[in-house]
């Protein structure tokens, strides 16, 4: 499976997650964003749900998808991947 085919459910409905879309920073509510930039950091946020925190450019997102894939599936995928432009990252195999 690869990044850009992670999904979440919206009501019935099946969502792409990535590339994100939505990112927010201190400085500035969420709202939209083009999917450019390079992966800061992906930090693993403790929730039970399937879901990490991603970063770049002082903005940060939270990616949540439904599984499969794992959160440590997911989580080395974008951690061996810091630095890498954020629309590479949608060709990972996860």
């Amino acid at each position: 499976m690869k990044m850009r085919e992670l999904k979440t459910m919206a009501g019935r409905t099946s969502v792409p997650v990535w590339p994100l879309r939505v990112w927010g920073s201190a400085a500035r509510p969420p709202g939209a964003r083009a999917p450019w930039g390079q992966l800061d950091a992906a930090p693993r946020r403790r929730q039970p749900r399937a879901h990490n925190e991603v970063r770049r450019a002082g903005h940060s997102a939270v990616l949540t998808w439904t599984p499969p894939p794992s959160v440590d599936d997911v989580e080395r995928a974008l951690r061996a991947n810091i630095g890498r432009e954020i629309s590479a990252i949608s060709e990972l195999d996860v």
